[in-house]
């Protein structure tokens, strides 16, 4: 991170004020807030001190675009509650709508992309044809490069004038080391409202949980600070259940991500996490030791690594990367059709196809050339690779002997 001092910035106490004077280089700072999406957050947060004028006006700027953005999506996702609710489909909010919503201290201050949304396993295809039928549907400009076979969600669907909706169907992809008790996050949930809607969100326990195992299993820590102070905001909150929350990441497999995403934001905020009450949880040596890339991972700018380099990058042989790489860059018509939107027998794939190195070059020709020729930004994507390596490589181990169970469970469809 240029900027080391955003987190300073986003904590409660003097040690914003001690930040505001040791910064020189507002640009900078800002630019990463930005990166990290957490200039919202900064307008509040800095309310209270003289900022230079630029800055402020910046921060105020991209503060006030938030707000509005929030009250789109409140719109959006209140209409689609009802709406599903009609159909008597009653979803359950996720990550960004449960936290903008239920515990931020006014939506805005707390971007969002989209509105996820989990639902029951024998309902998802009745959910879709819901949103179907009042115009949402696929689009190739979203969701292209992703394979949903053995994700935990369909692909996104948008509609014109309206924010994507993801539909979830579960909280781990498929082949993930541990198992969800999804009746039991169920069970125990309750209701916040989104614009006169109720609408079901996580217990606090299960919500910190799956934050922590999102952040550290999904996404390797391949993430802004945004997502850590999300965990930090519910680590904030006075009514969260801790021995709930132990005794279920310890019995479903998930302890160990639970047990490194809270080191790692202490690394940023350390006043705010109880390591005493973290070290419940069950844990190994290599999770503390993955504490510090981890941080790293979060500390510098999330960078999009090309699919094909990061596939030949981790291919065994000089064969396997060759494949790897044609599949990333030719996959077959079904991927085709999934990636640019098509209907399933629709014969514009081949047409499709002789656009796509048109397509690959404009949107990942930069990063190609930085990597070849070692550029500042090559290095970094490329140092950013190897950390995600080595997260990855400890994300897969799982937890010892709970992960073979929760394979075997895996196995079954859900």
């Amino acid at each position: 991170m240029r900027s080391a001092v955003i987190p300073a910035l986003l904590t409660p106490s003097g040690r914003a004020q001690e930040a505001v004077r040791s910064i020189e280089d507002w640009t900078s700072v800002i630019d990463d807030a930005t990166a990290h999406g957490v200039v919202p957050l900064l307008h509040n947060a800095l309310a209270s001190v003289d900022l230079p004028t630029n800055v402020s006006h910046r921060i105020r700027d991209v503060y006030l675009h938030s707000m509005l953005r929030a009250q789109a999506i409140k719109d959006d996702a209140a209409a689609v509650v009802r709406t599903l609710g009609d159909a008597g489909i009653q979803p359950l909010a996720l990550k960004g709508l449960h936290l903008a919503f239920g515990l931020y201290e006014e939506p805005g201050v707390r971007p969002m992309n989209d509105i996820d949304l989990l639902v029951r396993r024998d309902q998802l295809n009745a959910a879709s044809e819901v949103l179907r039928t009042v115009g949402y549907g696929v689009s190739s400009a979203i969701g292209a490069d992703m394979d949903y076979d053995d994700l935990h969600h369909v692909r996104p669907v948008l509609k014109m004038g309206s924010v994507p909706v993801e539909l979830h169907h579960a909280l781990e992809p498929r082949d993930a080391p541990y198992s969800t008790d999804l009746g039991g996050v169920w069970h125990r949930s309750s209701t916040i409202t989104v614009h006169g809607v109720d609408l079901l969100a996580m217990a606090l326990d299960d919500l910190l949980l799956h934050l922590c195992t999102h952040a550290a299993y999904n996404h390797r820590f391949d993430i802004g600070l945004l997502a850590l102070f999300d965990i930090a905001t519910v680590l904030r909150h006075p009514n969260l259940d801790w021995v709930r929350f132990v005794e279920t990441a310890n019995t479903d497999g998930r302890s160990r991500y639970a047990f490194t995403a809270l080191h790692v934001v202490a690394q940023f905020w350390p006043d705010i996490v109880p390591l005493d009450r973290v070290e419940n949880l069950f844990h190994e040596s290599d999770d503390v030791h993955i504490t510090a890339t981890a941080a790293d991972q979060v500390a510098n700018l999330p960078l999009e690594v090309p699919v094909g380099l990061r596939a030949a990058r981790t291919a065994g042989s000089v064969g396997a990367t060759i494949r790897s790489v044609l599949s990333s860059v030719v996959p077959p018509p079904h991927r085709m059709r999934e990636i640019y939107g098509l209907e399933p027998d629709s014969p514009m794939v081949w047409w499709k196809y002789l656009s796509r190195p048109f397509d690959l070059t404009w949107r990942r020709g930069r990063d190609a050339a930085a990597i070849v020729l070692r550029t500042e930004r090559g290095r970094s994507l490329l140092d950013q690779e190897e950390r995600g390596r080595r997260i990855s490589a400890w994300a897969d181990r799982g937890s010892g002997a709970f992960s073979q169970s929760a394979n075997a469970r895996n196995a079954r469809p859900r």
